[in-house]
Formats: C-alpha cells, structure tokens, sequence
C-alpha cells in the first residue's frame, strides 16, 4: 500500500550557512509542549564524523548526539535535526526498485537505514544530485519512507534546497529520494550533478604497468562507500564535479599518453545506480612510472565535459580516518550470539525478549514480543556496535540468571 504524505509545516524560518545546505528550513517549535532557543535554529549544522564498523564488507555508521541541534554527517551528507540526546546508527542498503515501478519513481540516491531512540529525529535533510535549473520543478524529487508496519510511504519535501531535501519524520527505517521517471527523465534530457573519483591500483612489477579506475558516479553516493570496495588502490586527489546525462554516452581520453596506455572500454553510458557496491567506469593502463596523466571525458558531441591533469603521488585519506574495522573474530558474533541464545531454554528466552521488548536494561532498544532467536541477533547487531551488543546480551543474561552463558561472551 502506497501512502502520501504532506509533511508542510507552517511553522518553519529559513537560514543560510556554509556547509552545502542552501537556506534549510528549521521549525521553531519542535514537537508540542517543546521549544528550543531560537538561536540555536539560525547556526550552522555541527559537522560530525562517524564511527565507521565494517563487518562483511559493508559499513555501517554511528554517533551519539550530544543533545538538541542540527548534525551534519561527514562522510554521507545526511543532516538530522534533533530533539535529545541519542544514540543514532545508519547505514545504506540496496533499493528494491519493483516496489517503486508501480508508483512511477525511481531512485535519485541512497536507500538508507536509520535507527535511533524514539521521536529524537525531528527532521531529515538528504543529499540530492540535482541541478540548479530543474529544482523549482513541483514533484520532481520526493522521499520514499519504508517500514515493515506501514509499507511504502511517499512523504512531500518541506523544502528543496541546493544540495538537500528536508523532510520531517516521526519514525524511522528505511529514507531514500526517489524521481518521478517521466518527469525527470522523459520528459527532459538534463544532467544531473555528478563527480568523477580516481583509484590507482597496486603496481604490477612483472607487467610493469598500473591500473587507474576512473568513477562517474552522481554527487550524492559518498565517496566512502566507494572507497569501502577498493581495499588494494588508492584514492587519488582531483576535483571531482561535473554534469553527466542518464544513458549518455561517454569516451575517456589521455592526450598526452604513450602508446603503452590502454584505456578501457572504449565508450561507457552513464547510469544511474543507486546501491551497496559501485563498479569503475573506464580503466587506463599505465606505465609503472607514471606520476601525472591527463584525463579529458567528453559527450556523444565530442563536447568536453571533465579535464584534469592528474597527480598520482597525492592521495586522499580523509575518507577513512575515523573507520573502524572489526576485528577478524568479529566475524562470527552473529552466530555467537545465536549459539548463546539456542542454550536457553523456551521460557527463559521468553524473559529475555520480553525484557528487550520493554526496554527494563534503560536502553531505546526494543524487540518484537514475537522475535525468534535469529531475528533477536539480527536487531541488537542493526543497533549496537559489536562491542556494544556482547555487553547488552551479558546483562540481560544475568537478568534471567543464567550466569554460565555470560562467561562464553
């Protein structure tokens, strides 16, 4: 069941401030009965970088909020306005785009998965990729919301600003922008705002060449998720943006590069691809000397549409200095926890789920009455860390006495 939702708030003053999002829309008053001082509305976001946990090659993101105010992530571009202290965790999953072909949309950029304690989310500003020149078109971009209680939800924009859509939230799951197809795409032929992201792979001594993956991705896939998949390269410094059209194609081309150069494939088509893993669009082979190598893409028209000369001893980093990876024994908490939970016998995990399901540990987490065992790992894994959900799982082991299991954590 599809359901529309106008999230309009009257009640809203506009600001403008330095991090990307242009004139953001902030309610004065948050929720009934609760109002903030009104100079913390016209600051700019606090930027935050976010623990990043790495289990089986997918990250997942994490920080505690502090307190009332606007946070803006680092790595993703997500900004949450706040109403308390809380714990949130968010990570991006893959769209299921059969749900969204019955209502005409498409993705225009992440799907992501957001937990937090209850009502502390007021608002949610996500990354688009458009440009300038379409944003005043009425129902062009909109926010799917899915839960497993109330199915797709459509929810209209408070406001659409240059790089973000803000639209308030009462509850939380699943959070991705979505075009109306037609609309966007057949009805017009304009770009959208992209980036070009550059990795060297590793040096190849007896071939005596290097591979250079050249990325045309759209502007609002953060380049961490990209990084995540290339362990082995590294991220070469550029500057990034440029404007490419859905199933254009598109040529690469080195001027300047010997006859030991190989580019490949000869033309790509750009495409829209909005999920977990994203593959390189051309590969240029090098000689295992070279240090700078010029870059120029171009259109169907022969039109140059990206030139950079680029430096390949200047690497990025900063799109990995706060990861966390989990250690290799991590590995197999998930079935950890489940061996410690097929142990207790049916009325005692009645107890523990039950004391899940009523939050009696002091904790936001809560569970299905009905939960099985797999399905308890599942969540205390979704919203603990790894070093968190051993600790959650001990106290409530020692709540229905079973002391010998807390031992094997």
């Amino acid at each position: 069941m599809v359901k529309e939702l106008n999230a309009r708030n009257p009640g809203v003053v506009n600001t403008c401030h330095s991090t990307g999002i242009a004139a953001p829309m902030y309610p004065l008053t948050t929720a009934p009965g609760q109002q903030f001082p009104v100079q913390q509305w016209f600051q700019a976001p606090s930027s935050f970088t976010p623990e990043v946990e790495t289990l089986h090659l997918q990250d997942s993101y994490r920080f505690k909020c502090p307190g009332p105010g606007v946070f803006q992530c680092t790595l993703t571009g997500l900004v949450f306005v706040m109403l308390q202290e809380a714990k949130l965790r968010y990570n991006i999953i893959q769209w299921d785009e059969s749900i969204l072909q019955s209502v005409g949309k498409i993705p225009a950029g992440p799907l992501y998965n957001i937990s937090c304690s209850n009502e502390a989310v007021h608002q949610l500003h996500l990354p688009h990729c458009e440009i300038t020149d379409v944003l005043s078109t009425e129902s062009l971009l909109s926010v799917i919301h899915i839960s497993n209680d109330d199915g797709l939800n459509i929810l209209e924009p408070l406001k659409i600003t240059d790089s973000h859509v803000i639209v308030k939230i009462s509850s939380l799951s699943a959070f991705g922008l979505v075009w109306d197809y037609i609309m966007r795409f057949t009805d017009m032929k304009i770009p959208v705002a992209s980036q070009v992201l550059l990795y060297l792979g590793p040096l190849k001594p007896k071939a005596q060449n290097q591979k250079l993956y050249v990325f045309l991705l759209p502007r609002n896939i953060p380049k961490r998720e990209v990084s995540k998949d290339q362990k082995d390269c590294k991220c070469v410094r550029s500057t990034s943006n440029c404007k490419l059209i859905k199933d254009q194609i598109y040529t690469l081309a080195c001027p300047a590069a010997s006859h030991d150069y190989k580019i490949q494939p000869e033309r790509a088509e750009f495409d829209l691809n909005f999920g977990e893993q994203y593959h390189p669009t051309f590969e240029i082979r090098l000689p295992i000397n070279t240090e700078v190598v010029g870059i120029i893409i171009k259109d169907e028209a022969d039109s140059q549409v990206w030139k950079y000369d680029a430096d390949l001893t200047e690497y990025s980093q900063d799109d990995v200095t706060s990861s966390v990876t989990v250690p290799s024994q991590s590995t197999n908490l998930p079935g950890h926890l489940l061996n410690i939970l097929e142990d207790l016998r049916e009325d005692e995990f009645g107890k523990l789920r039950w004391l899940l399901k009523n939050g009696s540990q002091d904790t936001h987490f809560r569970i299905k009455e009905s939960a099985t065992r797999l399905e308890v790992v599942d969540q205390m894994l979704k919203y603990y860390s790894s070093e968190e959900a051993p600790e959650v799982m001990k106290k409530m082991l020692r709540s229905i006495g079973r002391n010998d299991l807390v031992k094997q954590l």
